[in-house]
């Protein structure tokens, strides 16, 4: 899957005591893609966590996931059933305290439609080693992602804030300094998870990964990225244009989320500073006035989002009201 032409280093063997455990969240997930995601892993980690948010009642086999990982008797699989959506947050959550309870030295965080290249975890956990010996505070540090519409991509791109925007930063190979990362192929040490804390479970999905960068960025601790690690990820459920960029597009629930949280980084949670809080106001009135319109369903988007709006202004948190007991939006 990767580029010939990108030539990235070959990454160093981690160190023995290196254990990493793969923490998979799931809603509802397609199987194919799920086999795909945990077929590139297994042989990458020390153990693999399927934690599932798919309400009760749905009819979705991934018992036998866990029993083909016995089977083939590579590493250990923990399925964790949770009968309900307990949202991103809470799910990731139940994947670090396992890797801390189970003694494992690193956490990687996966969708459960992100596919990992062949090396992208010994690349990560090089980088974290070198970071670390250089004497470097790392919190995380994250693969880039290519979108499965153009694999093997010459280049991939982080983000890092600066003043009032996000800088966006390509990289076709090596590490660079970041300010955010998708939870999908990141891998966290769980030495700084006493440090740092864990998933902000009142975001329930969106912005989860922004905040706890933000938070462990007050903490005093880094970010970066590796351009040499690689994972095909599709953001959103399909693409649009705006001022000429793609854009992620989402299901209309997801709208209330996008739009709550940021309002609620903007005006109430901790972790954000002064020209942070201005970027995460924009980014609430951006998907509440303009986000909405470039989506199939406009009106239903745009209700949700200043549902968002309100709920935001009052610092509200958890899942969609509505929907508490019917598992949506994850």
């Amino acid at each position: 899957m990767g580029n010939a032409s990108r030539e990235p280093a070959s990454p160093q063997p981690p160190p023995d005591n290196h254990r990493v455990l793969a923490v998979v969240v799931t809603f509802r997930p397609d199987l194919e893609q799920l086999g795909h995601t945990l077929s590139s892993l297994s042989h990458q980690v020390s153990g693999l966590a399927l934690v599932d948010n798919t309400p009760e009642g749905i009819q979705i086999n991934l018992k036998h996931f866990q029993q083909e990982g016995e089977q083939r008797g590579t590493e250990p699989w923990i399925f964790w059933p949770n009968h309900r959506n307990l949202g991103l947050a809470a799910a990731q959550n139940i994947g670090l305290r396992l890797a801390i309870e189970h003694g494992y030295s690193h956490v990687l965080l996966s969708d459960q439609d992100t596919t990992f290249h062949d090396d992208a975890v010994d690349h990560l956990l090089a980088a974290h080693e070198a970071l670390s010996l250089s004497g470097h505070r790392v919190a995380a540090v994250a693969a880039g992602f290519e979108h499965p519409l153009k694999p093997a991509q010459e280049e991939v791109v982080f983000l890092r804030h600066e003043g009032l925007f996000w800088k966006r930063v390509h990289r076709s190979q090596g590490l660079c300094r970041i300010s955010y990362a998708i939870a999908a192929g990141t891998l966290i040490p769980t030495a700084v998870l006493p440090r740092i804390g864990l998933m902000d479970e009142s975001l329930f999905i969106d912005w989860v990964d922004v905040a706890w960068c933000l938070q462990a960025a007050r903490q005093g601790f880094e970010l970066y990225g590796s351009a040499d690690a690689r994972t095909s990820h599709r953001l959103g459920e399909s693409m649009g244009t705006l001022l000429g960029r793609p854009v992620a597009l989402h299901a209309a629930q997801r709208s209330y989320f996008i739009t709550r949280n940021a309002l609620r980084l903007a005006l109430h949670l901790p972790a954000p500073r002064g020209p942070q809080r201005l970027r995460f106001l924009w980014l609430a009135l951006l998907y509440a006035c303009v986000m909405p319109w470039i989506s199939a369903t406009p009106g239903l988007h745009g209700r949700m989002a200043w549902r968002g709006v309100r709920d935001g202004l009052r610092n509200r948190g958890g899942p969609l009201p509505t929907a508490r007991r019917q598992g949506h939006a994850a």
